[in-house]
């Protein structure tokens, strides 16, 4: 057998190219599925703003227009009826301007206004009722006059004050007595009449005393029991104890009532 000869402790320079060679493709082959990023990092997300909803409101209403004849008429001036308007004037001042207004059917406060040169919203104020208009009834076409219109109206006592009840405070009396062998009932007093100012059935001049306390009343034309009462806030009871009698007297002008009681004691029947 031939013996090989021993190995050489060097490289010759052909193996060390070759392994140079089989280095850099190993490199080459490790770096091929890595890409380095060299862009710049993305902002971060804006974070979301959440905004209220926006209301939607109907736009206000134009203010309702007055017929062109109203530029030249005053307020409370009847232009005639018409369509929503066709009640009839019930009471006018000393100038011939409409201050009640009878209300017929299908009379709307928008045609009533119209008719009397009058704001819409400030004829609803005056009426009793309301946005309800009831025909047969009375709207004042002032605030002053609304007293007036009520008492048209047929309510009783209606310049007076009322109570929490919405109860009329008038001047009453009752009657009574000791026992059953008493000839004369007692009266007993509640309340005092208060004038609420002159109106249709009571236009006459009220007299007071020098502390300011109603003395009597002198009767005008025209004037009625009712509209004495209701001016003065006292009922028919209360009345007794003026007149002295249950029956209402005739009345005259001129004639003088007295507004503090003068009969307080009558007649057991």
């Amino acid at each position: 057998m031939s013996a090989f000869p021993p190995p050489s402790g060097r490289r010759s320079a052909s193996a060390r190219s070759t392994t140079a060679l089989l280095l850099a493709l190993l490199g080459a082959a490790s770096l091929a599925g890595c890409t380095v990023n060299t862009a710049e990092p993305s902002p971060p997300p804006a974070p979301t703003v959440e905004t209220a909803p926006v209301e939607e409101t109907d736009p206000a209403p134009a203010p309702a227009r007055l017929p062109e004849a109203c530029a030249s008429s005053p307020a409370r001036a009847d232009l005639g009826s018409r369509d929503g308007a066709n009640g009839e004037v019930y009471e006018e001042d000393a100038n011939g301007l409409a201050t009640v207004y009878a209300v017929a059917y299908n009379d709307t406060f928008q045609d009533i206004a119209g008719r009397f040169c009058l704001d819409k919203d400030e004829l609803r104020l005056t009426y009793n009722h309301g946005d309800e208009l009831i025909a047969d009834e009375y709207i004042a076409l002032q605030p002053e006059s609304r007293a007036d219109a009520r008492r048209a109206s047929g309510y009783n006592f209606p310049a007076c004050p009322v109570s929490t009840n919405d109860n009329p405070l008038v001047a009453s009396i009752s009657w009574w007595a000791d026992d059953e062998s008493d000839e004369t009932y007692q009266a007993s007093v509640q309340g005092s009449p208060r004038d609420t100012g002159a109106a249709r059935g009571a236009t006459g001049d009220a007299r007071t005393d020098a502390s300011g306390d109603l003395v009597d009343y002198t009767v005008a034309s025209n004037d009625t029991w009712r509209g004495i009462r209701d001016r003065f806030c006292f009922d028919y009871y209360f009345m007794w104890s003026l007149t002295g009698t249950d029956e209402p007297s005739v009345l005259h002008p001129g004639d003088v009532i007295p507004l503090k009681p003068q009969f307080l004691e009558r007649p057991v029947d």
